[in-house]
């Protein structure tokens, strides 16, 4: 998430004791804590945020988390053969309303 990057050291600081960052965290981990708790953490206003791109997260989280797991494994390894979770995203997909609620 590049606005934590570019947070003052401070206000990192606080956000990775809260929340358990830590330095040598690699980015896939490190944004998924954040985007866990990224309604409290603007809540707690160490990151001015707009709240549509906040709700838009919340609501996406899931599919996010999958897609960034999975990208991830595949670059960490450089196999090009990973499972996807077709039938999560599909599930993931219809609960966020992005796809009807029947089987394709």
């Amino acid at each position: 998430m590049s606005i934590y990057r570019g947070l003052s050291d401070t206000k990192k600081k606080k956000i990775m004791e809260k929340y358990g960052l830590k330095d040598d965290m690699q980015h896939p981990e490190s944004f998924g804590i954040l985007l866990k708790n990224i309604n409290e953490i603007h809540a707690d206003d160490f990151m001015k945020l707009n709240e549509n791109y906040i709700q838009t997260f919340i609501k996406y989280r899931d599919i996010i988390v999958l897609m960034l797991k999975f990208f991830t494994d595949m670059e960490q390894d450089g196999r090009k053969d990973h499972k996807y979770g077709h039938s999560k995203l599909r599930r993931l997909l219809v609960e966020t309303e992005i796809l009807p609620g029947r089987t394709l």
